[in-house]
């Protein structure tokens, strides 16, 4: 992740409480100007004037959606400063879901190509083979044959990836 290096002007827009509570509003989701003079209780001139700093600074930047609305939304050298440590957690979360994928299709080729012993579970200490005029007992209950193991491992993996996709699209795009 880069490094966030603040330059004079930014500290001088960040020098404002009500800058600093614009900052965290938008840190939630990018939002207009009539949304956030709403939340703030602040009037519109006066919210722009404010807007137009942090502008000025490189902390938020505006994204036109349509003709008609323009959202206020942080720029990464902002986002960076509310939580500097995100893209680490997003990291781990992706690292563990591959972990998870790799040990689930691991167990499920064990269990695949590895034998297995036949009718497991009839024979005892006092025989070491079957009998071939055996009958045929029937195998163990199918749930008992499912490698659980690498059905839970593959739907952890599943559930991380799908939160780690989630997450990162959350970050990388404005919310609405």
């Amino acid at each position: 992740m880069d490094r966030v290096e603040l330059d004079r002007s930014s500290f001088k827009a960040l020098a404002s409480d009500s800058r600093i509570e614009i900052i965290k509003y938008l840190n939630e989701k990018s939002m207009r100007v009539t949304d956030l003079a709403e939340k703030m209780q602040l009037s519109k001139p006066t919210l722009i004037e404010h807007l137009k700093k942090l502008e000025e600074s490189g902390l938020i930047d505006r994204e036109n959606r349509g003709e008609k609305w323009v959202y206020y939304r942080l720029t990464d050298k902002s986002r960076n400063l509310m939580e500097p440590k995100s893209d680490i957690r997003v990291k781990i979360l992706f690292a563990t879901s591959v972990v998870a994928f790799i040990s689930g299709f691991a167990q499920l080729y064990r269990f695949f190509v590895q034998p297995q012993p036949k009718d497991a579970g009839i024979m005892t200490e006092d025989t070491k083979e079957i009998p071939e005029s055996a009958p045929d007992i029937p195998p163990q209950d199918v749930v008992s044959a499912i490698p659980w193991d690498a059905v839970i491992l593959l739907g952890i993996a599943v559930v991380l990836t799908s939160i780690t996709i989630w997450y990162f699209k959350t970050r990388n795009s404005p919310l609405d």
